[in-house]
This record gives C-alpha cells, structure tokens and sequence, in this order.
C-alpha cells in the first residue's frame, strides 16, 4: 500500500504516486507523444503499450473480469458501439458490436480462410450431427418457419445474380453432382419424387404456358440439341436406354402413348411436312437402313404370321396392278382389313391348315383366286373387276400343291357360285 498525502494538484488526500501528486494529476501534467492507438484506430495521447488511456484501461479491465465483453457486461469504457450504437448485441472488440466487428473487410477474409479449414469443417460438423443440436435446429426451424421462408425469398430475389454466379462455379457443380449422387440422397429424392402432393406440383408447374415456352425454348437451342445428341450418342446411355425400351411397363405405355388421337394427329402432321418427307426419304436410301430393314422384315417374317400375310397380300396387288397402287395401303383399296381377311380364311380352314405352314413349299398353303387374277381385265384400282378379283369371296386358303395343279382353271364350287351369281366375272 502507498501512503496517503494531500496532493499537490487536486488538493485532496490521495494515494500518493509521484512528485507529491496522485496519479491521476501526475497523469495529466506529464507530457505524452501523440500516435495512432492500436486499439480505438484513432489519433491520441500515448498512455502505455502503443494504446491509449481508454483502449488500456480497458484492456487492464477484461483480464479481472471476463465477461466485460458480452451483453450483460458492455465494455467499461465504451456506452456503446461506436458505429451502430447499440447495446442489445455483445461487444467483441474495439468497441464494436459483434455484428460491425465482422463486417470489416479484414475481419470479414480472416473469418472466410478460417471456414476453408479442414479441421474446422470437422469440427463444425460433428457439432451439427450432434442429437441434441439437431433437435434444437429442428425445433428452432419448425417455430419460425414462415419467417426464414420469407427472409430466403427476399434474399434471393435481391441476390439474382450473386446467386446465379455462385452456382456457376465449377466446384459448386461438382460439389452438387457428388451430393446428388450418394446412395442416402438418392433414395431420399427418389422417396420426395413419389409423393402424390410433389407430383401434382410439378405438373401444374410444367403445364404453365410461361414454363412451357421456356422449355420449348431452351430445346431449341443449338447447345442444348448438341449436348442431347452427344449424351445419347455415349455407349452406357445406348445400352440402358435399350434396357428400358424392352421392359413391359414401357413398352405398354410407349403403345398406349402413340394410341392417343392426338399423338397420332400430330405424327401425321409431322410426317407431311415437305422437310420430313426428305429427310425420310433419303434416310430409306441409305444401306444401312436398308440391310437393317430388311433384318427386322425377314425375322418378323418367320415369327409373325400376320405381318407376312400382310406382306404377301400388298406384293400381290402391287403386282396386280403393275405398281401403280400409288402409296396407298391396300386396305383402303379393296374395302377390308387385315383381321377381316384373318377370319375369313380361318373360317376355311381344314386340320393341315394353320398359320405356322403359310406359304410356299410341299405341306404348306397359300392364298387362292377362286376366279384366277388373270380372268379379270383392270388397270386401276377403281376398275370394278379389281374390286371382284380381290373381293373376300373370291379368297380361299388352298394346298400349296393343288393350287399350282389348278393353274388358271377354275375349281367346282367356284362355278356353282358363278351360276347362283354371286360372283361376277369379266371373261
């Protein structure tokens, strides 16, 4: 302990200091440099250790009481922020808030190479994963929910562009596609995808007309085409997209799609248009569609009867007519279809008879002329003796033997037809 002694400078009995003063008036009568304080950043009388007297007091002060820089103790020397000047958030240094604090540039890249580091990221997310803080989080977000909608709703609509610029970073891609990626995240958005409310939103949100003409347009465009083609053009896309196409569910409903009257209407469309007529065209006429068509038509030959009777029926007209059938579908020209010509020739068949041995060849059938093709004189499709010539009347399944026996001739009851006239021919 000093001694006590009226002091020279106030007059009053203080502790003694120096030169018979107390250490306040030896203070204040002792000449000091001026310099920049380290602490307050601001030009003052140097007092000790390159602060001020305020900013070193007030150092002085936080070592005896540590919580001199939270919200219930507000540092001794400052009232209050000296740049927001508030009191209701914790003081953290240099008489500032803790919000002002780490808004200054220095703090602000100091605090963003700290967060880089590996060991901090460790550490703050096994303090995230911890039970306790995850309740907490949960709890906290379930009773301001609305409120931190609203706050990120306002931050993004003022932050487009930051926003869109962040997202363009490479490592955000990356760091996005690896997440998406994980097993747990897959099996979540697959779980998300699979409600009945999100779906239900997704296409309300599809079928806007804003939304539609923005994917419309972002189709169209040249990149996007290109990296469509390329994408499907790589071998492990080939091969699952093939994978996909031979599963039932899509094959039922790929048919059920192309079924819809307004798919066909639309193909139909597509299809007269004159760009697509040529493309089509010259697409026919390369070889290796050709040698693929030709595959496909000579394996469905042996494994569908109807596609070769089909097939055979459309050969004979074309011949018939010496190949001015004129693109037509011979349905439309003869007056029926394929199913009505399947039932009319299994209501003749006999026990040999089925559609396994269809053709040419010993023990085989095929389609018969009750009245020869050759009896009938036409030349267009709209002649009255095409009609007759290719009527179902006139068709019968015969042994392949017997039919080439009968030549141009005609059988029995062909002739009794005639008489009854229910078939008319030109002779």
């Amino acid at each position: 302990m000093r001694r006590m002694i009226i002091c020279k400078g106030c007059g009053e009995e203080r502790e003694y200091f120096c030169k018979s003063m107390c250490r306040g008036c030896y203070d204040k009568q002792r000449k000091r440099p001026m310099i920049i304080c380290k602490g307050c950043e601001e030009f003052k009388e140097h007092y000790a250790k390159g602060l001020c007297l305020k900013c070193w007091s007030r150092k002085k002060y936080l070592k005896i009481h540590p919580n001199a820089g939270t919200q219930e103790g507000w540092a001794l020397w400052y009232d209050e922020c000296i740049q927001c000047g508030t009191i209701d958030i914790p003081h953290i240094g240099k008489g500032l808030c803790k919000k002002c604090y780490y808004q200054r540039p220095e703090n602000k890249a100091y605090q963003k190479g700290y967060r880089e580091k590996p060991e901090y990221k460790a550490k703050k997310n096994a303090v995230n994963q911890r039970p306790e803080n995850k309740a907490k989080q949960k709890e906290y977000y379930e009773k301001n929910k609305e409120k931190i909608k609203a706050k990120a709703k306002e931050y993004r609509e003022k932050n487009k562009e930051k926003i869109k610029e962040y997202r363009e970073r490479p490592e955000i891609k990356v760091r996005k596609r690896e997440r998406a990626q994980r097993p747990e995240n897959k099996a979540k958005m697959k779980e998300y995808r699979e409600r009945p409310g999100v779906k239900a939103k997704k296409k309300e949100r599809e079928q806007r007309p804003k939304n539609k003409a923005r994917a419309k347009e972002l189709q169209q465009r040249p990149e996007n085409k290109a990296k469509k083609k390329e994408y499907k053009q790589l071998p492990e896309n080939k091969a699952r997209e093939k994978e996909l196409r031979q599963m039932p569910k899509v094959k039922e409903r790929e048919k059920e799609y192309r079924e819809r009257p307004k798919v066909k209407a639309r193909n139909r469309e597509r299809a007269q248009r004159p760009e697509n007529k040529a493309k089509q065209k010259e697409c026919q006429q390369r070889p290796e569609y050709k040698a693929r068509r030709n595959k496909r038509n000579r394996q469905r030959l042996k494994t569908d009867p109807m596609f070769k009777l089909n097939k055979n029926i459309s050969r004979e007209i074309r011949s018939s007519l010496k190949g001015k059938k004129e693109g037509r579908k011979w349905e439309d020209l003869v007056g029926y279809t394929l199913k009505d010509l399947k039932e009319h020739l299994e209501s003749q068949f006999n026990d040999k008879m089925n559609w396994d041995n269809h053709g040419k060849g010993k023990g085989k059938w095929n389609i018969d002329h009750r009245i020869p093709q050759s009896w009938f004189k036409f030349k267009s499709y709209e002649d009255k003796g095409f009609k007759q010539c290719w009527a179902l009347e006139n068709l019968q399944p015969k042994e392949a033997g017997s039919n080439i026996s009968k030549g141009n001739r005609f059988a029995e009851p062909t002739l009794n037809q005639i008489k009854r006239g229910k078939i008319k021919c030109h002779v």
